[in-house]
């Protein structure tokens, strides 16, 4: 990118790129579902996202066993319907602040009820999620990670590529999923 902003600075670039799962990498922080837990955590306890820790050249380091060592981090904040941001996290002023909020208070919030009536006319909060995440597909709202997995600001997330193109300026498309061999750059 900095040598096409150098050698064609009046020129509109356009990248493509297969629908290999490395170019839809998205941040480390970037918003997601996946192991979110249901419930604010414990007193004394937080969640966060487990990731490689790097020292300051950005190298990943490792323990005396030759694996990568790890650290937490918070996850970004994610969008209400209306654009405006929702911290996942409370807030300074709170009884815990800097502590993870879980699914249920981030559903409650964006006006989403988690509860429903079983067959003994007990009201119940919907599950985490549903076993081995296999969801019914007729029923969009059957869990609450499925819940937010369809949430816009959940599906919508760029990829780190996105991010770095976007940086620049410059437009990105991915190719449709597809056999390998029916990709055009195959034919180069």
């Amino acid at each position: 990118m900095d040598i096409l902003e150098h050698d064609y600075p009046d020129d509109i670039h356009v990248f493509v790129f297969d629908n290999a799962t490395t170019h839809l990498k998205r941040a480390d922080d970037a918003i997601s579902a996946r192991k979110m837990p249901k419930k604010t955590p414990p007193v004394g306890q937080n969640w966060g996202i487990e990731i490689n820790l790097c020292n300051e050249e950005g190298k990943v380091v490792y323990n005396e066993k030759g694996k990568p060592k790890k650290t937490k981090i918070k996850m970004a904040n994610g969008f209400f319907a209306d654009g405006t941001p929702q911290e996942f996290y409370y807030g300074p002023n709170t009884e815990r602040p800097g502590v993870f909020k879980g699914m249920a208070v981030i559903l409650r919030e964006r006006g989403i009820d988690i509860t429903y009536r079983n067959d003994q006319n007990q009201v119940k909060e919907l599950n985490a999620q549903c076993p081995g995440f296999h969801c019914p597909p007729e029923n969009p709202g059957c869990c609450c990670r499925r819940i937010l997995y369809n949430q816009p600001d959940f599906t919508n997330g760029l990829s780190l590529l996105e991010i770095a193109a976007e940086k620049h300026g410059f437009k990105i498309l991915f190719l449709p999923k597809f056999h390998c061999e029916l990709n055009f750059i195959e034919m180069c």
